[in-house]
């Protein structure tokens, strides 16, 4: 067992080093970037599988600082339950002696304000929020100052909050984030690729995520669509279009190379929608690739039309094809908006993401 030394942070974190999550990875990239700065900080996670190879699985996801990780039963979902109160008793010591507790699970949250330890939130989607009924209980321990912190990852998730009653004068938005690093080798756009253009789309794939979209396009044969990533619901075979499944996250820079366009269509009923900052948007910005993307309030924060994207109707499917075929005509179009985004994105690296979280709990 880890000596209890004094940490400026304790996060506690219900991801699954094992799974191939988002979560996993801005967590795991926001502690990095938090540790860069000199910051003594400590992950607390639930057990990993006895086989897994931690310095091999932490390679895979692009983390190459050494991490103060620390796994345990006690945050196993078993627990839920009983209100991971043992996980109180077991690293009280820890617990006692960290300047600031970090957790980005409201249920985790939940169970903290019961036993009144102060900690910061760090809020990823608020209509489960309603859904499961902490919306309530987390303003009012927010006010009292049991919750010392809120994160949103989207203005318009800072904007519910407030709406809900929370003072806004605790309140940070920290949007996700990208590392630069991994994208600074990769050969630039070339606009003369679009006669017929390799069309991305990376990420977790399923209906709501608009793989119904991605098919239509794939049979429209305006190029050759690629899809990369774990997928939820079933892909059909059919022509111009190539599935690779699940990739590691610190090799998705030479699939963003291969792209000459790049999709978004987060569709409506996504259930985090609402409130969603997604990594994959950051990473599409960093590759300097047009990208075409759903209009909805969270991706209108980072993206404008025709400045750094193409916005389009998540649902209507002529306005993808339209925006499409726009790229294929407008060269110009699209090599300035990826250039756009490319040098927007240096807004939202994990570094930028740790500073301003550390400057909002005083620890710079």
């Amino acid at each position: 067992m880890k000596k209890y030394i004094k940490t400026d942070i304790l996060y506690l974190g219900i991801s699954r080093i094992h799974r191939n999550r988002a979560n996993l990875i801005q967590t795991l990239k926001t502690v990095s970037a938090i540790k860069n700065f000199g910051i003594n900080i400590t992950l607390l996670l639930p057990p990993k599988k006895k086989k897994l190879n931690l310095e091999k699985r932490l390679k895979e996801i692009g983390v190459s600082v050494d991490l103060d990780i620390r796994f345990t039963q006690f945050l196993h979902s078993r627990w839920k339950k009983l209100g991971y109160i043992p996980l109180f008793w077991f690293y009280k010591n820890l617990i006692n002696k960290a300047k600031t507790i970090y957790v980005r699970s409201p249920r985790l949250s939940i169970c903290l304000t019961r036993q009144n330890i102060p900690h910061c939130l760090e809020i990823h989607n608020t209509d489960r929020l309603q859904t499961e009924n902490y919306l309530d209980h987390i303003i009012y321990y927010y006010n009292k100052q049991v919750i010392k912190h809120l994160f949103p990852i989207s203005k318009a998730a800072a904007k519910f909050l407030i709406e809900a009653g929370a003072a806004p004068n605790r309140i940070t938005v920290a949007p996700s984030g990208v590392d630069i690093s991994f994208f600074k080798d990769i050969k630039p756009f070339n606009e003369n690729n679009l006669s017929y253009p390799n069309i991305f789309y990376i990420g977790r794939i399923s209906r709501d995520r608009g793989l119904d979209i991605l098919l239509s396009i794939a049979k429209q044969g305006l190029g050759k669509v690629h899809l990369v990533g774990e997928t939820e619901d079933p892909i059909k075979s059919i022509d111009n279009l190539i599935y690779y499944g699940y990739v590691p996250h610190s090799t998705v820079a030479k699939y963003y190379e291969q792209s000459d366009i790049i999709l978004l269509p987060y569709q409506k009923d996504l259930n985090h929608v609402k409130s969603i900052s997604p990594l994959k948007l950051f990473e599409a910005m960093a590759s300097g690739r047009p990208i075409i993307a759903s209009d909805i309030q969270p991706i209108r924060e980072i993206l404008v039309h025709k400045k750094n994207s193409l916005l389009c109707d998540p649902s209507d499917i002529t306005a993808w094809i339209s925006c499409i075929k726009e790229l294929k005509s407008n060269h110009s179009l699209a090599k300035k908006i990826g250039l756009e985004a490319q040098q927007e994105v240096y807004k939202y690296t994990w570094g930028k993401r740790a500073f301003n979280i550390l400057k909002s709990l005083k620890l710079l």
